[in-house]
């Protein structure tokens, strides 16, 4: 699966999931292991591949003379966390967040951070929804990938946090406490350490916890945690808000002024500025081209939202921008009230957006893929419920996409 994902085909590698599932399921009456499902989602996410390679991965010296997509723009936020980096090795120990949406780049911040602390022991863990029952799984993964030396006879405590330290008998119940002042000593005894810890609003409590404690036992020891954090998915009442993070750096979506230097007509148009989408299109040989690829993986994550958001946003993409509620309402059949409600959520989920008194999808690409994944059949039925012509809902952005309706699915 990673091999395909590093080559580019990305379908074949979700392909080879299905299959693997499949045959496990039939034939042993087994699920995937969790970190097998876990490379799946990160495949579905579109992840950086190099955050989900195996460890080490030697980094190349030197800056390219091209900045990737994902840092155009980004010159304030490196230079920011530069400055966090200078101070956590400076001995004051740093949590720093990377907060965006998804498909800002964070991951690929993380990269950028990781050079800022070449001399420094440096581990680096996902974050998974699906070990969120399991305590410390990124803190520990993050730990084990610095390379932390872990001596568990003179400190027992640390196998709460390290169960392969249990493993070799039975040993004495220790506190929480206990194993985090434990894991304090072996920090300190090895700084700096910086832990790059990837989605931190899907770690687990125990995990989040933890990294409060370390900030402030470790006040004074040179070293970080560097952690991003999806801003839709951490509302105001998430565990993850009660962190008092050293610096936070926000990532908005690339400005039109930002994007001219590489050349594109209408890029910031069709991709808001999604450093997602422009790597998308810059992969496309520098034509609006959206990839099968990227197609397919926004329909599933689209998908995920549940049925009734699904048929909303599909029926959403045929209305002209911005449209009101109330056509929508009568082709769905809803109350315009609960309609309405359903439409501001999609906007605090990020696929809509609120203009004047209406609505609109906040990114072309989005719409664009949604409407073209609507046989032309079932469009021509939906067009004539809302008495509306071919002419009255087709995208202005789909010959600059390069899709048409050959490519419904």
């Amino acid at each position: 699966m990673l091999a395909l994902y590093a080559l580019g085909r990305q379908h074949e590698a979700l392909a080879r999931y299905r299959l693997l599932r499949s045959l496990l399921a039939d034939e042993l009456g087994l699920e995937p292991t969790a970190e097998t499902r876990t490379l799946e989602s990160a495949i579905l996410r579109q992840d950086d591949v190099q955050s989900l390679l195996p460890r080490p991965i030697t980094r190349t010296e030197g800056r390219p003379t091209e900045p990737a997509a994902r840092l155009i723009g980004r010159k304030p936020e490196l230079e920011e966390l530069e400055r966090a980096a200078q101070r956590a090795l400076d001995g004051s120990f740093a949590l720093v967040l990377i907060e965006s949406d998804a498909g800002l780049g964070k991951t690929r911040m993380l990269d950028e951070v990781a050079a800022y602390f070449a001399d420094a022991r440096i581990g680096r863990a996902q974050c998974s929804l699906l070990e969120q029952r399991l305590p410390y799984v990124p803190l520990a993964a993050a730990l084990r990938d610095a390379g932390i030396e872990l001596d568990g006879e003179r400190l027992p405590a640390l196998g709460r946090i390290f169960p392969e330290l249990s493993l070799a008998g039975p040993t004495a119940a220790h506190s929480e406490v206990g194993a985090l002042e434990a894991l304090v000593r072996t920090i300190s005894e090895q700084a700096p350490v910086v832990l790059l810890l990837d989605d931190l609003h899907a770690a687990d409590h125990a995990t989040i916890v933890a990294l409060d404690y370390l900030q402030q036992r470790l006040a004074e020891v040179p070293g970080a945690v560097v952690a991003t954090v999806r801003s839709v998915q951490a509302p105001p009442d998430h565990v993850v808000r009660r962190l008092r993070p050293t610096t936070e750096v926000r990532l908005a979506p690339l400005t039109a002024e930002e994007l001219e230097p590489l050349g594109i007509p209408h890029l910031h148009e069709t991709t808001g500025g999604n450093p997602r989408f422009v790597a998308d299109a810059l992969a496309n040989g520098k034509r609006l081209e959206l990839s099968s690829s990227l197609s397919e993986t926004l329909l599933t994550q689209l998908r995920a939202e549940g049925p009734d958001v699904y048929r909303t946003i599909v029926a959403a993409s045929l209305l002209s921008q911005p449209f009101r509620p109330e056509p929508l309402a009568g082709l769905l059949m809803l109350d315009v009230g609960e309609l309405t409600e359903r439409l501001e959520e999609l906007c605090e989920r990020r696929i809509l957006r609120v203009d004047g008194c209406g609505f609109r999808f906040r990114y072309d690409f989005v719409r664009a893929v949604l409407y073209y994944s609507l046989s032309p059949a079932r469009r021509s039925v939906l067009r004539e419920r809302l008495g509306q012509s071919e002419n009255d809902s087709e995208l202005s952005v789909a010959p600059i996409l390069g899709l048409n309706g050959d490519r419904a699915a």
